[in-house]
C-alpha cells in the first residue's frame, strides 16, 4: 500500500510538472517573434527554396500556407516584423505552387488590410492571375487593391475590365471598370471595352446590363463633345447642361438610360451617371 503511495505521489507531481511545463512552453512560443517561429526553409530566396523542394513543391507551397496561417492567428494583433514573415512566407507559397487558390485568398484577407505593402500583395496577385488563367477573382482582388487601398482609378478599371473578361466572370466586373474609366477620363476606353464584351456575351439579361451601361458611357460621350465645343467657342464650361442645348451646340441632351439625371460638375467638365 506504502509503495502504491508513493508511486500517486510521484505520478501526480510528474503530471503537475509536465503541466506548468507545457503552459510555460505555449507562453514562450506566444511570445517568440514570426520570423523566429517561420521555417528557415522560407528565409531563403524563393529560387532557392523551389530546388530544394524537389518534386514536393506543391506540398511545400501547402505547409507554407499553414505556416503563414498560424503566424495570423497566433494573437489578435501583429508587429510589423510578424506581418512581413507572413508576407514572405506566402511569396515563397505562390513561388512554389501559383495555382493554389487558398494562397491568394489568405494573402487578400490579410496582408492588405493590415500593412501598408500594397504593392507587393498585387505582385503576388499577379503571379496567381497568370497562372490561373481561368479564375477572375485574382484580377479582381488587384483591381479592388488599387481602387481601394492605392486610389489608382486608371490601373483599378484596367485590372477589372481584364478579369471581367474571364469566362464565367460577373459582369458587374465590367460595368464597374468602365465608369471608373470614365470617371478618369479614359471613356473612350470604357466604351470600345464595353462593345467588345457585348459582342462575346450570349445571355440575353447579362447583354441588356452591358447595353444600358454602354448607352450610358456614349451619352456622356455626347455630352463631353459638347462640353468641348463649347468650352472652345466661350473660353469656359457651361453652368448647366441644358446650355449646351440653348447655345445650340448640341440639338438636345441624350438621356441617362438609368432614368436620372446626369451629374454635372461645371468647375471641372466632370459628368457622372
Amino acid at each position: 500500500m506504502k509503495n502504491l503511495a508513493v508511486t500517486f505521489a510521484a505520478g501526480f507531481l510528474v503530471l503537475v510538472f509536465y503541466t506548468f511545463s507545457y503552459l510555460g512552453l505555449q507562453g514562450a512560443r506566444h511570445e517568440m517573434k514570426a520570423d523566429i517561429q517561420a521555417s528557415p526553409l522560407f528565409n531563403l530566396p524563393e529560387h532557392v527554396t523551389r530546388v530544394l523542394a524537389l518534386e514536393f513543391k506543391g506540398l511545400m507551397a501547402d505547409y507554407a500556407v499553414m505556416e503563414a496561417g498560424s503566424i495570423v492567428g497566433k494573437k489578435e494583433k501583429l508587429t510589423d516584423a510578424e506581418w512581413k514573415a507572413v508576407e514572405r512566407v506566402l511569396g515563397h507559397a505562390i513561388s512554389l505552387d501559383p495555382y493554389f487558390q487558398q494562397t491568394y485568398m489568405l494573402l487578400q484577407g490579410t496582408v492588405p488590410w493590415h500593412t501598408d505593402d500594397h504593392e507587393m500583395t498585387i505582385d503576388l496577385l499577379e503571379k496567381s492571375r497568370d497562372h490561373r488563367f481561368w479564375d477572375w477573382i485574382p484580377g479582381f482582388f488587384i483591381g479592388f487593391d488599387y481602387f481601394y487601398f492605392l486610389k489608382d482609378n486608371l490601373k483599378a478599371s484596367e485590372a477589372l475590365m481584364a478579369a471581367s473578361s474571364v469566362k464565367d466572370a460577373p459582369p458587374a466586373l465590367a460595368t464597374f471598370g468602365a465608369r471608373l474609366a470614365q470617371e478618369v477620363g479614359k471613356n473612350d476606353t470604357a466604351i470600345a471595352f464595353l462593345r467588345m464584351m457585348l459582342e462575346k456575351e450570349k445571355d440575353q439579361e447579362k447583354r441588356d446590363m452591358l447595353q444600358e451601361r454602354l448607352d450610358a458611357h456614349l451619352a456622356v460621350a455626347v455630352l463631353e463633345n459638347g462640353l468641348a465645343v463649347f468650352h472652345a467657342k466661350y473660353g469656359k464650361n457651361p453652368e448647366r447642361l441644358d446650355i449646351l442645348v440653348s447655345s445650340g451646340v448640341l440639338p438636345r441632351l441624350p438621356e441617362n438610360p438609368y432614368g436620372k439625371p446626369f451629374i454635372y460638375d461645371n468647375a471641372t467638365g466632370v459628368i457622372k451617371f
